[in-house]
Order: structure tokens, then C-alpha cells, then sequence
């Protein structure tokens, strides 16, 4: 198959897809806003023009221009707000379209005009997938003509985030990760102030922070203001076998986000024997069952938040961490999910 992505070549989900699938000997391009140097994936890198987000329009000339020489078998494009709405406006085909998350939860609720853009990509795709099944409903909502609609979520790679060989809970530290990027939408200030609150009752903790974005400074001067900086450490983006050595070297995983799709950070922290702690949301919900697997707390509350962490220094973890890893390898396998994603391709084709 000769596949083009269309969606930004330096998200870990692009490389995820596009490098799996030219390791299957497929010819695979990405179209994309950014570069990356990185890559081994040849890059189209689209033109704004120095004019901003109004210079994204310079990009449907581009893209058709490229189809045009590349003449790819399968087009895809991934976050509808943007690239997904782009290669619609385009008018390629054929297109698959793949919502993330926020693109179909968050923006089309919150302008007109974000709105117009998801319905406008929607009703023009061939087929359109999500990545958590509760985000069908929303595609259903802004398109009720879409019908081949498909919950394919990103998967872990269950060989890299592997289970430890040997986990055992510290007694002396409890050891807190969470993986989520510094942006407003993962709320990662509430976890801090929950740190916070368990610290001054005594409470040896530590709380590693994998991510990067436009809060970073913001935060640093929360743990600043707070005293935290000795339990606190801020590890920017790193390689993912360091990620997995952090996860199996932690006892709780913490996701404090405000609204996702299938939550993939979620997924390899189970993978990797962490405790998970996460936000009463759907796409967390669909993996824990409070009480049960994990606990699960309102969005924003810190003091809850608190409160279950120190609640979960009382819970057996060898019990719930198998349990887990379990779940990850039968609902979200990587081998799974591309060769669900290869079976849509080739009916793709086909329809061609």
C-alpha cells in the first residue's frame, strides 16, 4: 500500500502509525505544519506563509498537489479540527479520519466555527474511527449520515511497557508518576496541590512529572511556592524506555486530565504495574472501576484526589496490577490494533 498521513509528523501517534506500517513494507509520506528532523519517514512539510492559522488554507492547494504526484493508495488524516478538516476540504479520498479526543469532545461545544469544521470533515470522509468507543456517540451527533464509524484505540505495545520482573510497593516513599502534558486540559496543577496537601501531613512521597507544553513555567512556580521542589522532579519529554523505567519503578500512576479519548498514558501505566488513580471521566472510566481496579475522582478536586492516594497506601497491589496488566492485553494491544487498522485500509482499498 502506498498510505499518506496527514497530521503533525513530531505526535508520538503519527510515528507510531506511520513507522509500523513501513516497517511492513508499505511506501508511507506524512503531510504535516511541523518537521521532524527525526524522522525516517519522508515529510511534506505545509506552508503557512508567516500568516498565522489563516495561512492553513494554503495548505488544501498543497495537499492536493501532493496527492497528485504520490497518488497514495489510503489517505489519512488525523485530529478533524485541522488536518482532518484540511484533507476535506481538499476533497481526498479516500480519506479516513481519526478523532483524538478533545477535536470532537471539546472544540466542536465550545465555537460555531469549531463546529462547522468537524461536521464539514465528517460528512466528506470515506470512514472515520475514534480512538475510545464513548466518542462515537459525539461523531453521531455532528454527522448522522457517517456510517462507518469504528473505535480502533491507539494500543500499547505490550513488549516495551512490560511488566516488572519484580514490584514490590515501598513502604518508606510512595512513588507518584504521571505522564500527561503540561497543558490546561490535564489539570496538572490539581495534582500538585494534592501533593502538596499529603506532604504537609507528613506523608513521604515523590511525584514525577513526564511532559512538556505551554505551562511548564506556571507549575515549576506552583512547586516553587509550595516547597515541593525536593519531591517534585520535572522530566521534560524523554525516550519511552525511560518512560517504562519510571512506570515500573512507581506505585501510582495519576491522571488529573479534564477530558480525553482513550487515554493511551492510562493504558501503559497498567501495562507497566502502577496503581491507577484518574479523573471520573469516561475515557478513564471505561478502564476503571472505582473501588475496584483503581479509583477514580471528580475533576479539579485536589482535596478527593488527596484523599484517595493516601486510601490507596491500604490496598493490596499485587492483587490489582495483575488484574490490570490483564485488562491492557485483551482491550488495548497494539498487534491488535494495527491489524484492525490494516483489515479498514484493505476494505478501503477495495471500495476504491
Amino acid at each position: 500500500m502506498k498510505i499518506l498521513y496527514i497530521s503533525d509528523a513530531k505526535s508520538i501517534h503519527t510515528k507510531r502509525w506511520a513507522n509500523y506500517f513501513h516497517s511492513q513494507g508499505h511506501t508511507v509520506e506524512i503531510a504535516s505544519f511541523r518537521f521532524d528532523r527525526d524522522s525516517t519517514i519522508p515529510i511534506h512539510t505545509l506552508k503557512t506563509y508567516g500568516i498565522g492559522k489563516l495561512g492553513y488554507f494554503f495548505a488544501v492547494a498543497q495537499l492536493k498537489s501532493i496527492v497528485n504526484k504520490s497518488k497514495p493508495d489510503i489517505i489519512h488524516a488525523q485530529y478533524i479540527t485541522s488536518y482532518g478538516f484540511l484533507a476535506s476540504l481538499a476533497n481526498l479520498h479516500p480519506l479516513i479520519l481519526t478523532a483524538w479526543g478533545s477535536d470532537i469532545l471539546v472544540s466542536p461545544q465550545k465555537s460555531f466555527f469549531s463546529r462547522f469544521l468537524v461536521q464539514y470533515a465528517l460528512k466528506r470522509a470515506d470512514c472515520v474511527t475514534t480512538v475510545a468507543e464513548h466518542m462515537n456517540e459525539y461523531i453521531n451527533k455532528y454527522c448522522a449520515t457517517c456510517k462507518d464509524v469504528q473505535a480502533m484505540p491507539f494500543g500499547v505495545d505490550l513488549d516495551l511497557f512490560s511488566f516488572p520482573q519484580f514490584k514490590k510497593q515501598d513502604t518508606k516513599t510512595l512513588k507518584l508518576i504521571s505522564t500527561r502534558n503540561f497543558t490546561a486540559i490535564y489539570s496538572i496543577d490539581t495534582l500538585i496541590k494534592a501533593v502538596d496537601i499529603l506532604n504537609k501531613k507528613g506523608m513521604l512521597i515523590s511525584l514525577e512529572l513526564v511532559g512538556e507544553g505551554e505551562l511548564r513555567g506556571e507549575l515549576e512556580a506552583l512547586v516553587k511556592k509550595l516547597n515541593l521542589q525536593d519531591i517534585v522532579t520535572f522530566h521534560g519529554h524523554i525516550e519511552q524506555f525511560k518512560i517504562v523505567e519510571l512506570l515500573q519503578n512507581a506505585d501510582i500512576f495519576i491522571t488529573t486530565a479534564i477530558s480525553d479519548g482513550n487515554n493511551i498514558s492510562l493504558n501503559e501505566a497498567m501495562a507497566c504495574g502502577c496503581f491507577p488513580i484518574a479523573t471520573n471521566i469516561p475515557a478513564n472510566a471505561q478502564w476503571i472501576t472505582n473501588n475496584e481496579n483503581g479509583f477514580l475522582f471528580e475533576i479539579y478536586n485536589f482535596n478527593e484526589l488527596s484523599e484517595v492516594i493516601e486510601k490507596a497506601t491500604f490496598i493490596d497491589y499485587n492483587k490489582v496490577i495483575f488484574k490490570n496488566r490483564k485488562i491492557v492485553e485483551e482491550k488495548a494491544n497494539w498487534k491488535v490494533c494495527v491489524e484492525d487498522m490494516t483489515n479498514k485500509y484493505i476494505k478501503l482499498m477495495e471500495l476504491k
